[in-house]
């Protein structure tokens, strides 16, 4: 990049300064995780499985971003803000819709895992939380995004 230029950036966020307070951003592992520990507990995955699943998962807040920024030291923060979206005001928001989502970002990660056998059911069972959850309120309302504008440092 030449010196001065910018760069945008849009990232998922989180506006929690601690990560585990934010349920919003945990939701969908949170359903996920539900989904798969009952299909162990009805015998349909192998416990050993679950036991050897990891997947390592961190959501940024804007100063985590400003913070590495400044770390890295190639570029300076321009600007920087947080975007949240409601996502019921969202029109294909349904709980279906809901877990194709989650489906279509993690599906090659559960299937290598658990198998491709496996996964009709699981994400089944992610569309039937989803849908509880809805009813109790308890679903995911908005999604988080990081606005940034870098400037290249000479």
């Amino acid at each position: 990049m030449v010196s001065n230029g910018r760069m945008v950036l849009i990232i998922h966020g989180r506006e929690s300064e601690d990560p585990t307070t934010d349920r919003d951003h945990n939701y969908n592992w949170e359903v996920l995780g539900n989904a798969i520990s009952c299909m162990v507990s009805q015998g349909l995955i192998d416990e050993e499985k679950l036991d050897s699943f990891n997947i390592p998962y961190y959501i940024a807040s804007k100063d985590d971003v400003e913070d590495l920024v400044k770390k890295e030291g190639s570029f300076t923060t321009e600007f920087i803000d947080l975007i949240a979206i409601n996502t019921l005001d969202i029109t294909r928001s349904t709980p279906e819709s809901r877990a194709n989502i989650i489906r279509s970002i993690i599906e090659s990660i559960i299937s290598t895992q658990f198998g491709e056998e496996i996964m009709e059911k699981i994400y089944d069972k992610v569309t039937e939380i989803i849908v509880e959850d809805s009813k109790l309120g308890k679903e995911v309302t908005k999604q988080v995004s990081i606005v940034v504008v870098l400037k290249k440092i000479k």
